[in-house]
């Protein structure tokens, strides 16, 4: 922190290392977690990897694992999120390893503010930390919902929280009376600490991204013209369908047409995301950013979209019963039997989910943040559980 000063931004393929790794553990709700991230004391920046019930690779800084994942920001407002993909040109060809750096155009538009002030004021505890090493005094907000165990020189009563360095509320802190490390961080349901601080500066821990591509302007672009060419081909498909409708030996058209009308309305919708993610500043540590790119996410839209498939084939195969199609041969008939039933259970179980969602969407209609969280509960408790149970192998 005391180059603090030499704080600049930073370009996403750029080459980065790091002279102090924190390992972490604590508490995320009911749920204990382990974590570590590393920062760039001269440049002040972080890299973090998510947090998790066991250390899977502590911090490992090496980009050939498949499910590779690393948060790299900046004390002057960049923000990159560095992850593997793996892709087939065909379905036919065998898996690439594709690696993107997606940077919410923070390297276009850095953030304008990474840290307000705020005022944290001394209590009488104190807590050891990293087997007795450090002994930190505690400090709440003003608000009393941040607690957080300072390591310094000098322990004044006050102090004026101005510049951070680190994640998960861990790290350095710059305040008006020094600099600290703040060794533990409660918020919430939230209660993280720090249980090792290991010195870097030998070890010649380098992070080189170079092979990185900017999946904003990459990956997106592509998925961008890939839902122009499908707008296209489905506006055909449903100049189809309706003339269909208007024909009497077509008695399932009026199903297909609304599947393909889903099937367009969806497109669009994900035309508008990667819009959003082309060209809107998106830092996902910024709550309302994360909100905003949230609040589109609609638990039941695979849901609605096997629906309506599945009443379009429920249709159709009605429509061979009653025709007589399968009469002659009693095994064919018992199985399209149970598949009808089985087809309509599944339905209606899926009317139910999407009711339960709508009326979350209302019950929380003044809050959008709610909205999200309980839905995202309920996805969660009740239709990853369920999906399962709906298959109609027969």
């Amino acid at each position: 922190m005391k180059n603090a000063t030499l704080a600049k931004n930073f370009e996403p393929n750029e080459k980065i290392c790091f002279d102090k790794r924190f390992s972490i553990k604590g508490l995320s709700g009911a749920r204990r977690v382990l974590g570590c991230f590393m920062v760039d004391t001269k440049r002040g920046i972080t890299a973090a990897k998510p947090l998790q019930n066991e250390i899977i690779d502590n911090c490992s800084l090496d980009i050939s694992r498949k499910k590779f994942l690393m948060i790299l920001f900046g004390m002057k407002g960049n923000e990159y999120i560095y992850f593997n993909r793996e892709e087939k040109m065909k379905q036919s060809d065998p898996s690439t390893l594709h690696h993107y750096v997606s940077t919410g155009n923070t390297h276009k538009d850095p953030l304008q503010s990474v840290i307000g002030e705020k005022m944290l004021y001394k209590k009488q505890q104190t807590c050891e930390f990293c087997n007795g090493k450090y002994k930190a005094f505690e400090y709440r907000s003003a608000d009393m919902k941040d607690i957080l165990y300072l390591y310094g020189k000098d322990y004044p009563g006050d102090v004026k929280a101005y510049s951070y360095l680190g994640a998960y509320g861990l790290g350095y802190l710059k305040t008006d009376k020094g600099n600290y490390f703040v060794m533990s961080f409660e918020h919430g349901n939230t209660q993280l600490q720090v249980s090792e601080v290991e010195d870097l500066e030998n070890l010649m821990a380098c992070f080189d991204p170079s092979v990185f591509q900017i999946y904003e302007e990459t990956k997106v672009v592509e998925m961008l013209q890939e839902t122009e060419d499908r707008t296209n081909e489905l506006n055909q498909n449903l100049v189809r369908d309706e003339q269909k409708m208007l024909n009497t030996n077509f008695p399932c058209a009026a199903k297909k047409y609304a599947l393909n009308v889903y099937k367009n309305e969806s497109n669009e919708k994900q035309k508008e995301l990667l819009e959003m993610q082309s060209n809107d500043k998106i830092a996902y540590s910024n709550k309302a950013d994360v909100l905003k790119v949230a609040s589109r996410y609609d638990p039941t839209a695979s849901i609605k979209m096997d629906r309506l498939q599945t009443e379009y084939n429920l249709c159709i195969l009605k429509s061979d019963v009653e025709s007589g199609k399968w009469s002659k041969n009693p095994d064919n008939y018992s199985k399209a039997i149970a598949k009808i039933n089985c087809w309509e259970n599944k339905v209606n179980e899926y009317k139910k989910m999407e009711d339960d969602i709508k009326a979350i969407d209302v019950r929380y209609s003044n809050d959008k943040e709610k909205a999200v969280e309980e839905k995202m509960k309920y996805q969660v408790k009740n239709i990853g559980p369920k999906m399962g149970t709906l298959r109609c192998n027969l």
